[in-house]
């Protein structure tokens, strides 16, 4: 209570680095960032974002890793 939600992911993505390796942690879960278009570099706002690796699971662990993956990709853009 009283942390902004980002904090309380970043501090439950340390505790599983803690118990698994932290580079294939999002090795099965990919997201593509564009939902609504891409504005730079190459200014097409036809393109689609997606999310690949998604399971039914509806725990902590799984929305951790989803933030996790939506980091890396706006990163690597």
């Amino acid at each position: 209570r009283g942390r902004h939600l980002y904090e309380y992911l970043n501090h439950h993505l340390d505790q599983i680095r803690a118990t698994r390796p932290g580079d294939s942690l999002t090795a099965d879960l990919h997201v593509w960032p564009d939902f609504h278009g891409n504005r730079s570099p190459l200014a097409d706002l036809s393109l689609k974002g997606m999310v690949v690796g998604l399971t039914l699971s509806r725990g902590l662990d799984d929305l951790a890793l989803l933030y996790l993956a939506t980091v890396q990709s706006i990163a690597v853009r």
